[in-house]
């Protein structure tokens, strides 16, 4: 009975929304070392749900933030650099980071974006964008596969229970602050 309701609890986290063709995929920042969430998006690229990506990245230097690293990704994963923007930003924490992009997505005028995160970030992740973006502008969450979070074994690794827990006290404070 363990093992069923701790999956049940796993993937809670996990959310796929249905997609449709939009205007543009957007990764967000703290991609793992693996650069899974770059992956999922050149994926979705290709499929042609959208013609550009954003690829959102905190500074980790006056000189270098980690969108330049997702950018690289996607590059090596065939994504063409015109189809690529670089968004690089000083944003703390999700809701920082996606207050930017819901701005960008304003300036742009986007109806519809795609937002791809890690699996276990992807509740949290809709939650704040529901609550930052202009109900005008239609958010779709889409997880990708995390190495380090399986979500039917997550408490079988330190780094699972970790991502587990963050999460949980994450959600909490989120709903606390939007």
């Amino acid at each position: 009975l363990r093992h069923p309701l701790l999956r049940m609890m796993g993937n809670f986290w996990v959310v796929n929304d249905p997609l449709q063709r939009s205007d543009v995929i957007v990764t967000l920042s703290d991609d793992n070392y693996q650069g899974d969430r770059a992956a999922r998006a050149a994926q979705l690229f290709k499929a042609g749900w959208a013609p550009k990506i954003v690829v959102s990245g905190r500074f980790l230097r006056d000189y270098v933030s980690l969108a330049e690293m997702s950018q690289r990704d996607l590059t090596q994963d065939g994504v063409p650099g015109d189809a690529i923007t670089k968004l690089s930003h000083r944003a703390a924490d999700t809701i920082d980071e996606e207050k930017i992009i819901a701005q960008l997505a304003v300036q742009k005028r986007w109806q519809h974006v795609i937002i791809v995160t890690s699996n276990y970030h992807t509740r949290r992740a809709r939650f704040i964008a529901h609550r930052v973006f202009p109900s005008s502008i239609d958010v779709m969450m889409e997880a990708a596969p995390d190495v380090e979070y399986d979500p039917d074994n997550w408490w079988r690794t330190r780094i699972g229970i970790k991502l587990f827990f963050h999460e949980s006290v994450g959600y909490l404070a989120n709903m606390w602050e939007v």
